[in-house]
């Protein structure tokens, strides 16, 4: 999954950032289940993470904007 950078999110529609959301929650509960299975170390969860917080809060601020 690409990293994108939060100028290039803020160009994204609400619906393309919510699926974004989902894809971003998937990957990260995937990888979180690769970590546990000892099948991967974990230094793209924190990265994952901030990339989910990263869509949320550019998503509540086009709600706020609307």
């Amino acid at each position: 999954m690409k990293q994108q950078r939060a100028s290039e999110l803020h160009q994204l529609s609400l619906p393309e950032l919510r699926s974004l959301l989902e894809e971003t929650q998937r990957a990260l509960t995937v990888e979180k289940v690769k970590v546990q299975a000892g099948k991967s170390k974990g230094g793209s969860i924190a990265r994952m993470a901030d990339q989910l917080a990263r869509i949320l809060t550019i998503i509540r601020e086009k709600e706020l904007t609307a």
